[in-house]
């Protein structure tokens, strides 16, 4: 591989993380302070070998690992990742905006219920249901 295509295919996995993250080329650049916007372009492009520092803070900042950003070879997520989680992320990726949101909400639900207390509290008793003598009325 020479000096050129080893530069766009960094570019290319550099653009393809900064997508997936859902940031801008400026959204990106606030987060990493030795790279701007316009130079962040130029390296997504191709055009422009990045630092050691700029490998080092986009790695740690997408956590993925240095080896895979350079050549593409080694995964991009971590290692304690297991396939149900790679698919937890695939299918949040997947979603809008609004329903990112509505799954955040319902997760931060979900972990501030301490469902110990509800394992403790006694089921209520019904009457069960007579399906046979219950009319249901399609009008209605």
């Amino acid at each position: 591989m020479n000096a050129e295509s080893f530069k766009k295919a960094l570019g290319t996995r550099i653009k393809q993380l900064r997508k997936n993250g859902k940031l801008s080329l400026a959204d990106l650049s606030r987060h990493l302070p030795s790279i701007s916007r316009a130079n962040l372009g130029r390296i997504e492009n191709g055009e422009v070998m990045p630092s050691a520092i700029f490998i080092y803070e986009i790695s740690s900042f997408f956590n993925v690992s240095a080896d895979w950003l350079l050549t593409g070879n080694t995964p991009a997520l971590p290692i304690y990742l297991n396939a149900e989680h790679e698919r937890l992320i695939e299918m949040f990726n997947l979603m809008n905006g609004t329903e990112q949101q509505i799954l955040m909400a319902n997760a931060a639900f979900l972990l501030s219920t301490d469902y110990s207390k509800l394992a403790k509290q006694p089921l209520h008793k019904s009457k069960p249901i007579d399906l046979e003598s219950t009319h249901f009325n399609e009008a209605e």
